[in-house]
């Protein structure tokens, strides 16, 4: 219970949060490349939703679990993960399904400000799942069908589904309202987005209502020439589709992980801590330009 005793220690840092409209959004980083910071973001994005007051879920469909242990999950009492509410016909051995609600566990990261921050967990059985149903279509509905259920409970869900597209990627885009892309600089990295981007327009078909808030850097380092060419020439080639909040190259990140506590919480003074909070608060604002628009 080390991360536990940390935290306690820690002096959260109060800062005004930005508030929407009610309603539940569900937003998910998405990359086809691993090692993309798609989980490291679900999780600090949704502690920062925590602590500007609002009720988050994160929903860990990645049998890597990295999700479920940056936010404490080998410190939770979880029985049950995504694969088990879904799994009405037995496919995995020895599951039973069950109800959607059985698989939430409520961190111990309430905050001051009256937000809550709970997890769906993962673990191998995913995958397992995941094979089980690869080439089913109607079982990628399933995952929308289940959080609808609960969208009452919750202000924001963020989905942190395994890198490419299998099943559960496929299951997440038809369940998400928005998403929005990490790309790190580099040479391999922009002609994996650009891939990206390419699915992102066969995305759409499949669900009209998806949107793309925006993209953001990763593991940044303004002082390089390779980072400064690559933002120049992106922005010059897609203006405004990049996020001015980056999220930097930072040892904290890894620590807080480690501990099983969102950086902000970890680190509040931070470089990474402060970007996830700029982060944030530019993909609520996005929100509310974009459903201004209609």
């Amino acid at each position: 219970m080390a991360g536990l005793n940390i935290l306690k220690s820690l002096a959260k840092k109060e800062r005004k949060s930005f508030k929407l409209k009610p309603k539940c959004r569900v937003i998910a980083p998405l990359s086809q490349k691993g090692g993309a910071t798609k989980s490291t973001s679900c999780v600090n994005i949704a502690s920062v939703l925590c602590e500007m007051g609002y009720r988050v879920l994160v929903i860990d469909l990645d049998q890597q679990g990295h999700s479920t242990m940056g936010l404490g999950g080998d410190n939770l009492d979880w029985e049950y993960t995504m694969a088990n509410v879904l799994d009405y016909e037995k496919i995995v051995e020895d599951f039973d399904p069950v109800p959607i609600e059985k698989a939430l566990v409520k961190t111990i990261f309430d905050s001051k400000t009256g937000g809550s921050l709970w997890l769906i967990a993962a673990n191998i059985t995913n995958e397992e799942f995941s094979a089980a149903h690869y080439n089913d279509p109607n079982k990628k509905l399933l995952l929308s069908e289940e959080l609808n259920k609960i969208k009452d409970k919750f202000d924001f869900m963020i989905i942190d589904s395994p890198p490419g597209l299998d099943f559960w990627n496929w299951s997440a885009i038809f369940a998400l309202d928005y998403i929005i892309v990490p790309l790190e600089p580099g040479h391999g990295e922009m002609r994996s987005y650009n891939d990206f981007m390419e699915t992102l327009v066969q995305i759409k078909e499949v669900n009209p209502k998806l949107k793309h808030l925006g993209t953001f850097l990763t593991k940044s380092n303004p002082q390089t020439n390779l980072y400064k060419d690559f933002k120049l020439n992106f922005n010059t080639n897609t203006p405004g589709i990049l996020f001015e909040a980056e999220i930097p190259t930072d040892t904290k990140i890894r620590e807080s992980l480690g501990f099983g506590i969102p950086v902000p919480l970890y680190a509040s003074s931070a470089k990474s801590s402060k970007a996830y909070w700029e982060l944030t608060e530019e993909v609520l604002k996005r929100c509310q330009l974009t459903e201004a628009k209609g």
